[in-house]
């Protein structure tokens, strides 16, 4: 499950979490995920065992201590002996505090991260650059639809049905990498400049 690694914009799509939740787990050194230096920014990676405790603690019904969210972070690591307060429980994780026990089933939380993530590297893989089709604009492969323009359209609220009956050549993949990508800020820098028709 740790092989897929992911940038700040994708983790906060895949995971459905706002990306400001995100850097603020990071700035609170709640999490502390790999990081590299790309000129002034730094970017992030995460793996699929850092989104599902950071998906843990912005659903958990209270705040937890340092100390309880390190041994939250332990147990999702290695899934067996209890850790802090924390133990699995089948396929549940249970937390003791002050005398009550709050039992949270994280395993379909995992089994639906891991799907989200799994359908969008697929998607991914379904994405082309020619310099010959559209410009070198991104388009889905074997079809001349850029990818920015289905993202747009998941973006103004157009149904995935309408989309999937006005391109019928996108596929199920082709939809699913759309419509997490359309949850995903733009990327920084200098939008795309729009390409002009003129009449000679």
């Amino acid at each position: 499950m740790n092989a897929m690694r992911f940038s700040l914009r994708e983790a906060a799509a895949i995971a459905e979490i706002p990306e400001s939740t995100i850097r603020t787990a990071i700035e609170k050194r709640s999490i502390a995920p790999p990081s590299s230096r790309v000129g002034k920014a730094i970017r992030y990676e995460f793996d699929l065992n850092e989104l599902l405790f950071i998906k843990l603690l912005t659903e958990f019904p209270f705040s937890l201590s340092k100390e309880d969210k390190d041994a939250l972070r332990q147990l999702l690591r290695k899934s067996a002996d209890p850790t802090g307060r924390w133990q699995a429980r089948g396929s549940d994780l249970v937390i003791k505090k002050d005398g009550l026990s709050v039992l949270v089933r994280y395993r379909l939380l995992r089994r639906n991260l891991a799907r989200r993530a799994n359908l969008y590297r697929w998607g991914f893989d379904r994405i082309a650059s020619d310099p010959e089709i559209l410009g070198g604009e991104p388009h889905f492969k074997g079809t001349r639809i850029p990818v920015e323009h289905i993202v747009g359209l998941l973006r103004k609220g157009i149904s995935e049905k309408e989309i999937r009956d006005d391109y019928r050549a996108l596929g199920d993949l082709d939809l699913a990498f759309a419509s997490i990508s359309a949850l995903m800020s733009p990327p920084p820098g200098r939008p795309r400049k729009p390409i002009e028709l003129q009449r000679s």
